[in-house]
């Protein structure tokens, strides 16, 4: 399974027996311009524009956008409920954790994971391929909170997502201290999932 980051929280995996998957699609507003892609499968982690702006992707066959199991072609998909804060939903509302199977390969999204997870929630996302976890804070888990969580995940690869550069402007961290702190490899463009380092970045690359 190959794997592009889009930019903010959005990647476009495509396995090898053509499907496609698409997370978080943003609006223009968020600092990465258009999206327009096309995709097979698209995932939403909860009803904000820069997560939810699935009019940018054609070609949809499937979205998820509610906890369940979900299957389409060779993919497999489940989503668990969890929450945008550390206040049980009172602040930003629901987030889904979101597992895609595919090519043998497990990927799991945490969207704008807000809290740490419960034992129900780590079991699900435990020992993935590679886990695509939010590090910017402020919406979401920080970076030493994400760290912790990865510590108990165990994934193989950690991705990170969703911090501020020169295109998103938001009011959250960059990326620095988890680089700092994990030795985190910059990515530029398409990657297979299996060549990612344990700990990796992905550098935007503007169309």
């Amino acid at each position: 399974m190959k794997i592009k980051w889009l930019g903010h929280a959005c990647f476009k995996l495509t396995c090898a027996g053509s499907e496609s998957i698409l997370t978080d699609p943003f609006d223009p507003s968020v600092g990465y311009g258009e999206l327009n892609e096309t995709a097979d499968i698209v995932t939403v982690s909860h009803a904000h524009h820069d997560h939810c702006f699935t009019s940018s992707v054609s070609g949809v066959k499937l979205t998820v956008d509610r906890a369940g199991k979900f299957e389409l072609g060779g993919v497999e998909i489940s989503a668990i409920p969890s929450f945008h804060d550390d206040c049980g939903g009172t602040k930003r509302g629901s987030n889904l954790l979101v597992k895609i199977q595919a090519d043998g390969q497990t990927v799991v999204h945490l969207g704008d994971l807000g809290h740490m997870p419960d034992e129900t929630q780590l079991d699900f996302i435990r020992n993935a391929d590679a886990l695509l976890i939010p590090i910017g804070g402020f919406y979401t888990i920080d970076t030493p909170t994400a760290l912790k969580i990865i510590s108990l995940a165990k994934p193989c690869r950690a991705v990170a997502m969703h911090f501020s550069n020169g295109f998103c402007r938001f009011p959250i961290s960059s990326a620095d201290e988890f680089i700092r702190a994990t030795g985190a490899e910059t990515i530029k463009g398409e990657a297979d999932i299996a060549q990612l380092p344990p700990y990796a970045i992905f550098d935007f690359q503007a169309e």
